[in-house]
């Protein structure tokens, strides 16, 4: 039902014709694919929301963790939870929201948009979410902390050109959502999942976090 509320007001829900091309990755992403991605977010936020659509909270993804809290990581989880907790409501107002806009779930034809998949966490929910997974989810598909900052940079300029709303709240986002990840890998790490692909998971969004710390970017 969510999905087809959506697909109903957005027409990038709908797949491309034919077999779907790779995912793109972040060294491919050039000036013009960028502007026309963050265009498409810009799209979606401006939607009117349609009647009955779903909030899309913050999964609790500190439950899911065993207690007590490896203790290399405890004092990152703390801090990304208390900003997760502090979260404010969007300035704005709630609007549809994808919640993972990954550069994995794009599809281009040429420099524009074709189709955006993975819509099953959407919702109504804080746009700055939105903005703020775009930095994760390039850190996720492979790229540098710093390479993803720059990315995540020119795609909140293009967003506003392209007619989004000013964001507020970026910080806070960035630190829950590279706290989730943490999450999910100390999960993998704990049940034996994957072996040494988790325990790299685990350090590699532990210096994102403490990255994030220390950056100032708290905005």
């Amino acid at each position: 039902m969510r999905q087809a509320a959506l697909a109903l007001g957005y027409s990038l829900a709908a797949p491309v014709a034919g077999e779907a091309p790779p995912p793109l990755r972040p060294a491919a992403l050039g000036p013009e694919r960028l502007r026309a991605w963050a265009a498409a977010l810009a799209d979606l936020h401006a939607l009117v929301p349609p009647e009955r659509l779903p909030a899309a909270p913050l999964p609790d993804w500190l439950a899911q963790v065993s207690q007590p809290w490896p203790v290399d990581v405890a004092p990152l989880l703390t801090q990304a939870a208390w900003m997760r907790q502090g979260a404010s409501p969007p300035a704005g107002g709630a609007r549809i929201c994808h919640r993972r806009w990954w550069l994995r779930h794009v599809r281009f034809q040429g420099e524009a948009v074709a189709s955006v998949g993975g819509w099953e966490a959407a919702g109504l929910g804080d746009p700055a979410g939105d903005l703020a997974s775009v930095e994760i989810g390039l850190v996720a598909d492979g790229a540098s902390a710093a390479a993803a900052e720059s990315y995540a940079a020119a795609f909140l300029a293009a967003y506003a050109e392209a007619g989004g709303p000013a964001p507020s709240g970026l910080g806070t986002w960035r630190l829950a959502l590279a706290g989730e990840q943490l999450a999910t890998a100390l999960q993998a790490r704990e049940r034996g999942e994957r072996g040494t692909i988790a325990a790299a998971a685990v350090s590699l969004w532990a210096r994102l976090l403490g990255r994030l710390l220390t950056s100032r970017r708290l905005d």
